[in-house]
């Protein structure tokens, strides 16, 4: 089976496929200090996104895949707003190859992407930011950083991620909660299924992703090591981002 996340970026949703790929069922649990993402600037490799709110670090989603896989799955087919009807069919190569395999898609024609895979082994699951405790925070570390502020490095994106100062980022962030509502009422029945933000980044709700999708969950240690050493690897600026909740606080 084929699991295929599909998001707009900067919600950490590459967590979802190698939380889904370190299952039994498909690759079993990794180190947890493997499988980092690195990112290249201005020619030099770079730990982590670096910005005003602190440093974000998140997992490297396809660091399953093998030379022969970079064919029919790469940056530029995991980027692209648009998968293209060839694309799709090169993803195809995955079904064949793995019993079960969960890569992550950035584009947003779901409906096309979700037509296609009528009738075979793929599963289509649209992720979204919906509400919860931590959503402004967590959008805009991954939003405004030096990684998103370089064009090779934003995900296709035309958005302007510059630092725009704590109210230009809550002016964003409320017309992010009004694009993430349409992106949700878009995937409404284009999906096998939906994931709200929480179920990836709250450790009480990590164990949900498996057994709603019947899969064999790593154990129950390999899941609290990986929250655990998840959160260690972030590197939150407390001040500036109790004043950015305050200011949203503010407007409500």
């Amino acid at each position: 089976m084929l699991y295929l996340i599909i998001s707009p970026s900067c919600l950490s949703q590459m967590e979802i496929p190698y939380l889904l790929n370190n299952s039994p069922d498909f690759f079993g649990e990794q180190p947890h200090n493997e499988h980092w993402a690195t990112y290249e600037l201005n020619g030099k490799e770079v730990d982590g996104e670096h910005g005003y709110f602190g440093t974000v670090r998140v997992h490297d989603d396809y660091w399953n895949i093998d030379d022969e896989d970079k064919a029919y799955y790469n940056f530029n087919i995991r980027n692209s707003m648009h998968l293209s009807r060839e694309n799709f069919e090169g993803l195809l190569h995955f079904v064949h190859k793995y019993e079960n395999i969960s890569l992550l898609l950035h584009a947003t024609n779901v409906e096309e992407i979700f037509s296609w895979t009528q009738g075979l082994p793929i599963l289509v699951i649209g992720a979204y930011m919906g509400s919860w405790r931590n959503d402004l925070e967590y959008w805009a570390m991954r939003e405004f950083n030096d990684i998103m502020e370089d064009d090779v490095n934003a995900n296709y994106s035309e958005d302007n991620h510059n630092f725009p100062g704590i109210e230009g980022v809550v002016d964003a962030f409320e017309q992010k909660q009004r694009a993430d509502d349409a992106w949700y009422r878009k995937l409404l029945g284009n999906c096998n299924a939906l994931m709200e933000q929480e179920h990836w980044q709250r450790l009480e709700r990590i164990h949900d992703i498996y057994s709603r999708f019947e899969i064999t969950p790593p154990s129950s240690r390999w899941i609290q090591d990986y929250f655990t050493t998840f959160q260690n690897k972030q590197e939150y600026n407390i001040e500036a981002l109790t004043e950015l909740r305050n200011e949203y606080v503010r407007r409500k």
